[in-house]
C-alpha cells in the first residue's frame, strides 16, 4: 500500500473517533458529565490488556522501573483525553481537533530534553507554521478576535500530557518492545479509570448514569 495512502487513512479514521465522541458528548454529556466519559473511555483499555497478552507473553518480564513508567504514559494519556473531553463539550470539533497538532511541536521539544534528539531546521519550520495556525484557530472572530480561552486552554493541557504519554513511552517501547509497552500503558489508563471512579463522587455517579442508560 501506498505511503499517501495509509497516511491519510490515520486522519480519515481520527476525524471519525472526533465526531463520534462529539456525538456521545452532546448525547450524553447534559445527563451524565463528562467525568463518566471520561472514565469509560479509561476502563475501556481492560479489553486490550489481554490482546496484548496474547500477542506477546513477555509483557510480565520486563523491570518494575520500565513498567512504572509506562503506566505513567497510560495516566498521562487519560488526562490528555479527559481534558480534550471538556474541551469538546464546550466548543465544535473542528476548532478543538486542530489544537492536537501542537503534539508534534510538544513532542520534538521534549524529545530534545528527553531523548537527546536534534531538530532539524524544517521541523522548527513546521513547528512554528502549526503554532499559529493553533493560535488562528483558538480566535472567535464574531467577537472581534477574542481568544476562545477556555477551550485553548485546555487543548494546550491535553496536548501537554499526550505529547509527554508519547515520548516516556518511545524511551521505554524501544527498549522493551511495543506489545509489553502497551499493555502497561493500558494498565494505566485502567488505574486512572478506577482513581476517578473510587475516588470522584461525582465522576462515580456520571459513569453510573451512563450505565443505566446502556441498559435501558
Amino acid at each position: 500500500m501506498h505511503w499517501v495512502i495509509v497516511a491519510l487513512i490515520a486522519p480519515f479514521l481520527w476525524s471519525i473517533l472526533n465526531h463520534t465522541d462529539k456525538y456521545l458528548i452532546s448525547k450524553y454529556s447534559h445527563d451524565t458529565g463528562i467525568g463518566g466519559l471520561a472514565v469509560f473511555s479509561s476502563l475501556f483499555a481492560i479489553f486490550i490488556l489481554p490482546i496484548a497478552y496474547f500477542l506477546n507473553h513477555g509483557v510480565f518480564l520486563i523491570s518494575g522501573e520500565e513498567a512504572g513508567f509506562l503506566i505513567i504514559t497510560g495516566v498521562f494519556t487519560s488526562l490528555g483525553i479527559l481534558f480534550y473531553l471538556y474541551a469538546l463539550d464546550r466548543d465544535d470539533a473542528s476548532h478543538v481537533v486542530p489544537f492536537w497538532f501542537l503534539i508534534p511541536i510538544l513532542g520534538y521539544v521534549l524529545g530534545v530534553l528527553l531523548l537527546g534528539e536534534q531538530l532539524a531546521g524544517n521541523k522548527i519550520l513546521g513547528s512554528i507554521l502549526t503554532l499559529i495556525g493553533a493560535i488562528i484557530l483558538s480566535l472567535e472572530f464574531d467577537e472581534g478576535f477574542a481568544v476562545k480561552t477556555i477551550t485553548a486552554l485546555l487543548m494546550v493541557g491535553s496536548s501537554v500530557f499526550l505529547a509527554l504519554s508519547d515520548v516516556i513511552f518511545k524511551k521505554f517501547a524501544l527498549a522493551v518492545s511495543f506489545w509489553p509497552s502497551i499493555f502497561w500503558n493500558q494498565i494505566g489508563m485502567v488505574f486512572f479509570g478506577l482513581a476517578c471512579l473510587f475516588f470522584v463522587r461525582r465522576y462515580r455517579q456520571d459513569f453510573i448514569k451512563i450505565c443505566k442508560i446502556k441498559t435501558k
